[in-house]
């Protein structure tokens, strides 16, 4: 900040912005890890069953729920 052109009171009045920053970035950190680094590993939704093949009765299950709800049959 040498080439700045700010007066010798204001300096700190410019830096009070980015040091808000680095703190409040430093305090979201350091909170996160309180609960332990395998805390965000166990948040996370276990794998997807397998989705089921589609039969014929499937299909005509969903072509019959279609016509129901538009009203046709």
């Amino acid at each position: 900040m040498a080439d700045a052109a700010f007066p010798e009171g204001r300096k700190l009045l410019a830096l009070y912005p980015v040091l808000l920053f680095y703190l409040s970035l430093a305090w979201m950190v350091l909170i996160g890890f309180q609960q332990g680094p395998s805390a965000a590993v166990s948040t996370l939704p276990a794998a997807a069953a397998p989705v089921p093949t589609p039969t014929a009765e499937t299909a005509e299950v969903t072509v019959n729920v279609t016509r129901a709800l538009l009203g046709r049959q």
